[in-house]
């Protein structure tokens, strides 16, 4: 009962240290990838290599889309 209160932020990442994207690049591994202070892991379901899946995969809208990599996974 109540009114719910606003969320708080936990942990937040903007992955600030990847190369400004452009329609010449792919999307990047999540496991490739280093933050400022973090590596990531992930479940081998949401990996790039896990079968049947789109996860794992660091992308944004104006990436190529034609990237044989970015397809593939």
């Amino acid at each position: 009962p109540g009114v719910p209160a606003a969320p708080t932020l936990i942990w937040s990442e903007d992955f600030q240290n990847l190369p400004t994207p452009n329609n010449t690049m792919g999307g990047v591994d999540l496991l490739s990838y280093t933050g400022l202070q973090t590596n990531y892991t992930a479940d081998p379901a949401w990996r790039v290599t896990a079968p049947n899946t789109c996860n794992g995969l660091i992308t944004a809208a104006n990436l190529n889309t034609n990237d044989a990599a970015s397809i593939a996974n």
